[in-house]
């Protein structure tokens, strides 16, 4: 009988809580649990519209500084994932056009030489609120940070 065993330690000091996360088996049976992990994350949805809206917004770290660097936002479809709209973000800000009614999962992506990737170290938006008049729907994005070796960290964002 073939084992896979995704073993995740936790470490508490100070008040934080970091985890290590170890892979005992073969690379290929490393790889395989590596692939379930990421193919069973739950990516629900976290805008819901119930009319047209245009959608513009900024994304912020922690400490309240715009995000800088080769990021983009991507709108998916909170039933299919289908990418519904994508604007690259320049200092922080982004424009994802008119969008019709609907439930989305909005994401931020950090793209590399390698392609898209998960921002290192933060989470995506849990649920997100329009302010704005009329069609106009302004999102204001703060990334959350999480703890080191976060196991799906290596998975493509989604």
């Amino acid at each position: 009988m073939t084992k896979k065993l995704l073993l995740i330690a936790l470490f508490a000091s100070g008040g934080s809580l970091f985890s290590q996360t170890v892979c005992t088996g073969t690379v290929e049976q490393c790889k395989e649990a590596q692939k379930k992990l990421c193919a069973d994350e739950k990516t629900p949805a976290n805008l819901s519209l119930v009319a047209k809206h245009q959608i513009s917004g900024a994304v912020f770290d922690m400490s309240g500084t715009p995000l800088s660097g080769d990021y983009q936002a991507e709108l998916r479809s909170g039933k299919s994932g289908r990418l519904a709209a994508i604007s690259k973000l320049t200092e922080g800000s982004f424009h994802l056009g008119v969008v019709q009614p609907g439930s989305y999962r909005l994401i931020i992506v950090r793209l590399t030489s390698a392609g898209r990737e998960r921002p290192p170290l933060m989470d995506q938006p849990k649920s997100l609120t329009c302010t704005g008049v009329g069609l106009e729907c302004t999102l204001s994005i703060t990334l959350s940070l999480h703890g080191t070796d976060n196991p799906i960290d290596i998975c493509p964002p989604k």
